[in-house]
């Protein structure tokens, strides 16, 4: 008698048979380890340059973030320009948008290609003295 093979509908991983669960913040997808460190550098850096009374201008780039979960980037980063007076926000993303009203003095909205317009401000840039 041959065994049965068993048939599942759940979606696998074609390279490690793992089951796929999509947008779920678990210690191996959006929530690892690398995720950790990032959370552990980016804290560092609001420590050094916005929370401890620093005299340096910064700009908050956010490039290609959308709308689907804008509390994790995008609110941040509107409440974090709009309390310091040393910061700027730059958004760059496809999609046509803008810089919210409470915010508009100290933020631009540029709608494009990413890597073109990284590009092309790159060549803007190099060999002047900033």
């Amino acid at each position: 008698m041959q065994k049965e093979e068993q048939v599942s509908f759940l979606p696998r991983c074609n390279e490690c048979g793992r089951i796929m669960v999509p947008w779920v913040r678990d210690d191996t997808f959006l929530e690892g380890k690398d995720w950790r460190e990032g959370v552990r550098r980016y804290e560092n850096f609001l420590k050094k340059y916005l929370m401890n009374g620093t005299d340096k201008n910064v700009v908050l780039l956010e490039l290609g973030v959308g709308e689907m979960t804008p509390s994790i980037i995008k609110l941040p980063f509107w409440e974090m320009t709009y309390k310091n007076e040393k910061v700027f926000y730059a958004c760059l993303n496809q999609k046509k948008s803008s810089v919210p009203e409470h915010i508009k003095d100290k933020g631009i909205y540029i709608a494009g290609d990413l890597a073109e317009t990284l590009r092309d401000l790159k060549e803007n840039i190099v060999g002047k003295e900033m």
